[in-house]
Order: C-alpha cells, then sequence, then structure tokens
C-alpha cells in the first residue's frame, strides 16, 4: 500500500468518526429540547391547577362576602 492510499484511508476513518460524533451530538440536541419541552409541560399544568385553585378561593370568599352584606 502506497503512502497516498495510506493517508486516504486513515482519513476517511477520522472522517467517519467525526461524522458520527456529529450525528452523536444532534441526537444528544433533541433529546435536550424533548426534556426542556416535557418540563415545561409540567410546569405549564402545574401552574394552570395552581391558577384555577386561587380563582376558585377567590369566587368563594367573594360569594361569602355578597351573602353577608346582603347583596
Amino acid at each position: 500500500m502506497t503512502p497516498y492510499e495510506s493517508y486516504t484511508l486513515l482519513f476517511s476513518i477520522i472522517g467517519l468518526t467525526g461524522q458520527y460524533i456529529g450525528l452523536g451530538l444532534i441526537f444528544y440536541g433533541i433529546r435536550q429540547m424533548q426534556r426542556g419541552t416535557e418540563y415545561r409541560e409540567r410546569e405549564s399544568v402545574r401552574r394552570h391547577k395552581e391558577n384555577m385553585t386561587a380563582l376558585n378561593d377567590n369566587h368563594t370568599a367573594l360569594m361569602k362576602l355578597i351573602e353577608r352584606t346582603g347583596g
């Protein structure tokens, strides 16, 4: 095998390795994006429940105030 062929083979192996590393980084990034989306969804549901509870409490307090004042 000539030196040119050896270098060509070496560079092609390095190139394939680099491509696999690049693909791995892409898949890692996609997974991180999915985790972030799942986290934001859980937080949104939690905040919605908190807001609905507070709204219900305010409504109940308002109804009691209306009953007390004879409105």
